[in-house]
């Protein structure tokens, strides 16, 4: 009897596709993924790979791109991003993108969005369906083939947190064909890039995992693990201010000023030209009588005539 349970109990943790099935993304289309363990099986636990899994699969969970299905979406839009949990542990939850020329495993990434506690309210219990509207910035250029990734770490277990990731092949139209590819801010290969909390003045793990105890008042809203959601970095610089440009005609008194307002420049470069007036004096001939700029008042040829010839006899 004794050898039979012993069997039995083998037998079990060698099914780990049952017992550890948890979640996975539902949309965009995910790549499909056969491998050992499911596509709700984690990716990665602390202690490295997960069922049979190699050491880049937190890149896209060693599944194969699409060739043919490809959500497009329009830059400046959001896309409705859904995940299900079979098991709604406690944890954080992220969305990611890549232009990386690697389609199938790409290295290089940005974060659009965290998702501190994967939409749980208290941080303990997620919903079983989660969905969120994720902008895809406008100053993107636009992409035939980039790859949207979704993260989820598992840290029910507090000892030993478990690592989920789905990928979905999209096409980004419209967008800005003047701004380059982001610049990546995220180098994925295993967990490493989760083993750091980048926000200003935030505690940081003692040893990477476990990342924090949800039991135990360990859930932040205000987190993130990993590097902040990315900012775009072509076309978003605006300046805003007043402009004062004063051009004084000294011949006349008059004094111009132009005021420009609450400028808004969107653009890499900012370049403010003055105006400049240039005001030439004219002799107005009117019946003859030159007008004289001296305190306003008309002096005849006659007397100017006069004062000329006082001045030369002085001399």
């Amino acid at each position: 009897m004794t050898k039979i349970i012993l069997f039995l109990l083998v037998g079990l943790l060698g099914l780990p596709s049952l017992i550890e099935a948890h979640g996975r993304l539902t949309s965009p289309n995910p790549r499909p993924y056969t491998y050992s363990g499911g596509p709700n099986a984690p990716t990665y636990t602390c202690s490295g790979p997960a069922f049979g899994t190699s050491r880049t699969s937190m890149r896209c969970h060693d599944v194969t791109a699409f060739s043919t299905s490809i959500t497009s979406v329009a830059a400046g839009s959001s896309l409705r991003v859904a995940w299900n949990f079979e098991a709604p542990h406690p944890g954080d939850c992220s969305i990611w993108l890549s232009y990386d020329d690697n389609k199938q495993a790409p290295e290089k990434w940005i974060k659009l969005k965290d998702i501190p506690g994967c939409l749980a309210a208290d941080g303990l219990n997620p919903p079983t369906n989660g969905a969120v509207d994720v902008l895809i910035p406008a100053n993107l250029p636009p992409c035939e083939h980039c790859v949207l990734r979704w993260e989820w770490y598992a840290v029910q277990q507090v000892s030993n947190v478990e690592f989920y990731v789905n990928c979905a092949d999209i096409k980004i139209t419209g967008g800005n064909p003047q701004c380059s590819k982001p610049v990546h801010t995220t180098s994925i290969s295993g967990i490493d890039h989760l083993l750091k909390n980048h926000h200003a003045n935030a505690p940081q793990p003692v040893s990477g995992c476990p990342f924090y105890n949800a039991y135990n008042g360990g859930y932040d809203k205000k987190r993130t693990r990993g590097p902040l959601e990315w900012k775009p970095e072509c076309g978003s610089t605006t300046n805003t201010g007043t402009n004062t440009n004063t051009n004084t005609n000294t011949n006349t008194g008059n004094t111009n000023t132009n005021t420009n307002t609450g400028n808004t420049n969107t653009g890499n470069t900012n370049t403010n030209t003055g105006n400049t007036n240039n005001n030439n004096n004219n002799n107005n001939n009117n019946n003859n009588n030159a007008n004289t700029n001296n305190g306003g008042k008309q002096v005849s040829q006659q007397c100017l005539a006069a004062i000329q010839n006082v001045v030369k006899n002085c001399q």
